[in-house]
């Protein structure tokens, strides 16, 4: 059932919405969408807070994100329509699409959609870090700071440690994270940094959207920043995240790296190390927010993220040798 304060925002977008036509989508961790269906116009998702999520959500960044990227005319985005005032609210144009690591993709040239999923991804470089800096102060939020590869591992990798030997209740966790997050630090602390472009934040399964004809919408613009990581970041973390590119891993390293002037064997050796590196960061992430769930911190399920861990050790496991 669609409870009152959900019916009330809408009816900012449509005054005269009727409660049947609001139906519950797919959230993430944090957020709740709702598709909205109005009778005299086009149908668009409404994302608030979700009850119990594991942190308080703030709207206004990614109603300035994607403001830019339309104003860029980028295709692969949402359209932001309505930002309610206190940012807990945030009204999007509707892409009716599958998360990707469902979507019926038997009928799709799948490796010409990772190709136009990757270039997509770099496409975003074109946003400017004075123009993303104005808006943000217009509409009163704190942009995501520009993000170095070496401050990325110490945040992923050594701070969320800390907290996860602090207040994980899984000792095996934590065992199988200690070794390889140092590990992972080191090869992080060892990449090349590129001069800051302003990129995705989580471009994986549940944050792709594809139709079967092959169209596709990137969502969840929050995390998006400026970041040093460079065009292996999304390379690596696409291939380890979004089940339909993994396959593909190798022509998007000759692709990208042929794009960008790279020789392949270096391109090929970056992509590996962010890899290894992310799919640690990955299971530090539950086990992080594991621990805060455990010690009072922030809501969630313990038990809902320590699936997740074990489901991605044991992925990862199989990836690559430990």
């Amino acid at each position: 059932m669609i409870s009152d304060e959900i019916i009330a925002l809408a009816r900012n977008i449509s005054p005269n919405l009727e409660p049947n036509l609001i139906s519950l989508l797919q959230g993430g961790f944090s957020s709740q969408a709702y598709k909205v269906s109005p009778k005299d116009s086009a149908p668009f998702v409404l994302l608030v807070e979700r009850e119990g999520g594991v942190s308080n959500q703030d709207y206004g960044l990614a109603y300035v994100v994607l403001t830019l990227l339309k104003e860029h005319k980028y295709r692969y985005s949402p359209k932001a329509l309505w930002l309610n005032d206190n940012h807990t609210a945030l009204a999007i144009s509707y892409f009716d699409g599958t998360v990707s690591n469902k979507a019926n993709l038997n009928n799709l040239d799948t490796e010409k959609l990772a190709i136009q999923v990757i270039d997509s991804l770099l496409d975003t470089s074109v946003i400017a870090l004075e123009k993303y800096k104005q808006l943000a102060k217009e509409y009163g939020v704190t942009q995501n700071p520009i993000e170095t590869s070496k401050e990325g591992a110490k945040l992923y990798g050594t701070e969320w440690l800390e907290i996860v030997e602090h207040s994980c209740p899984d000792k095996d966790i934590i065992d199988w994270l200690k070794p390889r997050v140092e590990r992972s630090v080191r090869l992080i602390n060892e990449a090349k940094e590129h001069t800051p472009t302003f990129g995705h934040g989580d471009p994986s399964n549940p944050n792709i959207l594809i139709k079967s004809n092959g169209d596709f919408m990137l969502v969840d613009w929050a995390s998006a920043k400026f970041h040093t990581s460079g065009p292996e970041f999304f390379v690596a973390y696409t291939t380890h995240l979004t089940d339909f590119m993994k396959p593909y891993r190798e022509v998007l390293i000759k692709h990208v790296a042929n794009m960008l002037n790279i020789p392949v064997g270096e391109f090929r050796d970056r992509v590996t190390n962010f890899r290894l590196a992310s799919e640690v960061f990955d299971v530090n992430w539950a086990a992080m927010m594991m621990a805060k769930v455990n010690s009072g911190e922030t809501k969630g399920d313990v038990d809902e993220l320590r699936k997740i861990a074990h489901e991605r050790i044991k992925l990862y496991e199989q990836d690559f040798e430990t």
